[in-house]
């Protein structure tokens, strides 16, 4: 509804409006819209003068419609003399007359992001349809235009063409001033960007097939921009695999990506990362459909020069399943923040060939460039971000394939790891966070993150790690098993909770506290819920079931789920099996 979009617009933080903009409103016709209405110095659409269109059968996104257009081309009506500037019907740059102002505006125009997205935009109208005061008379498009349909109206309303032609033609010289001038890189109030490359750095760096979806409707490719600029790709292709040509208003931000998607609302409903609810920049949809018969992809320009293919057909790469990033260092504590590393692990039976691979997405680092060319079967090394960093804290003599590169870092609130062979298929990926329920410790408490399981986990669910157990983490080698120690039944806090329980379950016995133990029966199945220790190996933990609270039997589980809880602890969920009417209790028992 209307009101959903402006309480969107009116949420309380940066972050959060960002996201609603990148999920709820069709970026590319909004900001081409934006700069076309400065190109053409709308001074009449402030608060009105334009149309609101949401679309809800299809992406349920929102656009954004001219209408009344006829204060435009130097007609000024009540403008105002903040009428010129880029930013023109934000709340910095309102109308004077009533203090008219967008909230839209305000938050397109406000935010760093979208900001420089519209900025980018708004260079290449100028550049390409304005043209720079330079260009040639006979080669100016607005001239040429406004030449033409003034003959076109010229029998019917001589005066009226002539008069109209004489006036606009006044603004072309003057806008141009604005935009090439006192708006320019270099100008007296700079705003817009220099003009962007024309073969920028871009790479394709991921390709989701989604087949094991139904119509495959999360199928994506992802584009990332390599540059440290934003790069406008309106009028751009994909072809060969899928078909797809870039809206105007396309802006890739700076060392950002983009998803197209085969199905927008597909793509925000993924049940994993990347989806809607994490400020990504999706378009769509894309004609055709990824299979692995596909032999290419190819991303081309507007006037077709290729600026990147990669291959697709041969689906994963055939060291897929190899190897496992066993170790993140993503965010040190201080004052060592940039002892970043990531280590990896040979979790093959066989030796593995690094030739050829590189980091695609998280940090920038290839393998060509590396101390270490090969893994034998559990065979660890670490890519680091600064050496003399790492060697304050960990020494010298741990296998350092070689140090992030660019000055590339791992993000601090989570992002994707990709590594792909030298065919530019994935051999791994994961998603890392920072918020719960991934381990809070790890985002500058000292520890690191660390795989719990490096064979056949899924490493982008937050369940597959813990915070690890030493401050700085163990790169280049496996974490100790942590074991338990001392009198298994001290009860130093006196809480009738023995040492050893304690350790199992992630509290202490130098303080007092319950154990969170409880049942449910749901859907006619007996639930046990606990917590438990993410770190404590040592400890076995079974089931018990009795009816007489004198005779205790093994409990079967039917199933066991465990999510991260916070401070290296998971919420564990045991199905027990159907409920009776027969009474019965249930327990658990840790054993060292």
């Amino acid at each position: 509804s209307a009101q959903a979009l402006v309480n969107g617009l009116a949420l309380d933080t940066s972050e959060q409006r960002v996201t609603f903009l990148f999920d709820h409103l069709d970026l590319p016709q909004i900001l081409n819209y934006l700069a076309l209405r400065s190109i053409t110095q709308d001074a009449d659409d402030v608060r009105k003068n334009f149309y609101m269109f949401h679309d809800t059968h299809t992406d349920g996104l929102w656009r954004m419609f001219p209408w009344d257009k006829d204060w435009t081309f130097g007609v000024t009506g009540d403008g105002g003399t903040h009428l010129l500037h880029p930013f023109f019907g934000d709340r910095a740059h309102s109308k004077q007359n009533a203090n008219q102002w967008n909230r839209l505006y305000d938050v397109m125009f406000g935010e760093e992001v979208t900001k420089r997205m519209y900025l980018r935009r708004l260079k290449t109208l100028a550049d390409t349809m304005l043209q720079h005061p330079d260009t040639p008379a006979e080669e100016r498009l607005f001239e040429k235009w406004v030449e033409e349909l003034s003959a076109s109206a010229a029998d019917d309303l001589p005066r009226a063409a002539n008069s109209g032609k004489r006036a606009v033609l006044q603004y072309f010289p003057a806008r141009r001033g604005d935009m090439f001038d006192r708006y320019a890189s270099d100008g007296s109030t700079p705003l817009l960007p220099d003009s962007q490359p024309t073969m920028p750095n871009m790479e394709i760096t991921v390709i989701e097939f989604d087949a094991a979806t139904e119509g495959n409707p999360g199928q994506f490719v992802s584009i990332a921009n390599r540059e440290e600029t934003e790069i406008d790709i309106s009028g751009w292709t994909l072809s060969e695999a899928v078909r797809f040509t870039f809206p105007p208003g396309t802006v890739i931000p700076r060392q950002s990506e983009i998803f197209v998607a085969r199905s927008i609302a597909g793509f925000r409903s993924r049940a994993t990362s990347p989806k809607g609810s994490e400020r990504r920049f999706a378009v769509g949809p894309f004609n055709g459909q990824l299979s692995a018969s596909d032999t290419q992809l190819v991303i081309a320009d507007a006037s077709g020069t290729v600026i990147r293919s990669t291959v697709i057909g041969a689906g994963p790469s055939p060291l897929a399943g190899s190897l496992a990033i066993s170790e993140i260092h993503y965010h040190p504590a201080d004052p060592n923040t940039d002892a970043e590393f990531i280590e990896m692990v040979n979790v093959s039976v066989n030796a593995v060939s690094l030739q050829g691979l590189r980091f695609s997405e998280g940090v920038e680092f290839r393998f060509a460039d590396s101390a270490i060319m090969s893994l034998q079967p559990g065979e660890r090394l670490v890519v680091i971000a600064d050496r003399t960093a790492f060697e304050s804290v960990y020494g010298t003599g741990l296998p350092v394939a070689g140090i992030f590169a660019n000055g590339s870092r791992l993000a601090n609130g989570g992002e994707d790891i990709t590594i792909v062979d030298a065919d530019s298929r994935v051999v791994l990926t994961l998603t890392y966070g920072d918020a719960d329920p991934w381990p809070a410790a790890a985002d500058g408490g000292g520890p690191s993150l660390v795989l719990i399981n490096s064979n056949g986990t899924n490493a982008s669910d937050p369940a597959s790690w813990k915070a690890s157990a030493l401050a700085g983490g163990t790169p280049g080698s496996a974490e100790q098993s942590s074991n338990f120690t001392g009198d298994p039944n001290a009860d130093q806090d006196r809480d009738g909770i023995n040492a050893l329980l304690e350790f199992a379950l992630g509290t202490s016995d130098l303080s007092a506290n319950g154990i969170d133990l409880r049942i449910e029966i749901s859907a006619g199945q007996v639930l046990l819920h606990y917590g438990r220790s993410s770190t404590a190996s040592g400890p076995s933990i079974t089931y018990e079931m009795s009816t007489n609270l004198q005779a205790w039997n093994p409990a079967d589980a039917v199933s066991e789920k465990a999510e991260p809880a916070g401070d290296n602890r998971v919420a564990v969920t045991v199905d027990l099996g159907p409920a009776t009417e027969t009474p019965a209790f249930f327990r658990i028992r840790v054993t060292n």
